[in-house]
C-alpha cells in the first residue's frame, strides 16, 4: 500500500482490552481450503492485492482470530448494551454497510447513535467506518466520536488498498 500524507499521532501505548468480530457467513481460516477459497475471489492480474490478502490471512491465522456467525444488528446491540468505564469502545466495519438491507442499516445507525448519546469521557464510543460514499469509487475512513458525536473524515483510499491518503490527523 502506498501511504500518503502525515500519519495521525496516536497515544502510546494503545492497549486492546478485548476484541470481537462478526459476519453473517464467516470463513473459518483454520478449515482446510478456506484460505484458498478466499484468495480465489481476487482477480488473477492483481498480484499486489493477493499479497495483501495472503498477509492478512497469515496474521488472522497466527492470532487465531474468531469471527462470530451473526447478523450485525443483534451482535452490536449485545456488545454495546453496557458501557465499560475506563475503556474506549471502538466499533469498526469495512465494506459491508452497502450490503445490509436498509432496515438493518437504519436499525444499526440508530442503535450506535443512541449508545453514543450515553457515552461519557470515562466510557467513550468511537464508530470507525471504512466504506464508499454513495456513488463514489474511493473509500473513506470516517470516525464519529462520543461524547459529542463529531464525525471526521480521517482518510480516503483506493477500494482495494493500493493507496491510502491521510486527510485529518488532528487530535
Amino acid at each position: 500500500t502506498e501511504w500518503q500524507g502525515a500519519m495521525p499521532t496516536l497515544p502510546e501505548p494503545i492497549v486492546i482490552a478485548n476484541q470481537a468480530a462478526c459476519d453473517i457467513a464467516p470463513i473459518d481460516l483454520a478449515a482446510e481450503g478456506a484460505a484458498l477459497c478466499l484468495m480465489s475471489y481476487v482477480w488473477p492480474d492483481q498480484r499486489e492485492r493477493l499479497e495483501r490478502l495472503r498477509a492478512a490471512i497469515a496474521l488472522a491465522q497466527r492470532l487465531h482470530l474468531h469471527v462470530d456467525a451473526s447478523d450485525a444488528l443483534p451482535w452490536v446491540q449485545a456488545r454495546l448494551a453496557t458501557p465499560r468505564p475506563g475503556v474506549a469502545t471502538v466499533l469498526y466495519h469495512s465494506v459491508m454497510w452497502q450490503y445490509m438491507p436498509e432496515p438493518t442499516r437504519n436499525g444499526l445507525r440508530g442503535l450506535i447513535e443512541a449508545c453514543g448519546s450515553h457515552a461519557t469521557r470515562q466510557a467513550p464510543l468511537a464508530w470507525l467506518a471504512f466504506e464508499p460514499p454513495e456513488g463514489d469509487a474511493r473509500m473513506l475512513l470516517t470516525m464519529t466520536l462520543w461524547p459529542g458525536g463529531q464525525r471526521r473524515v480521517l482518510a480516503e483510499a483506493h477500494p482495494h488498498g493500493q493507496w491510502v491518503r491521510w486527510l485529518d490527523v488532528g487530535p
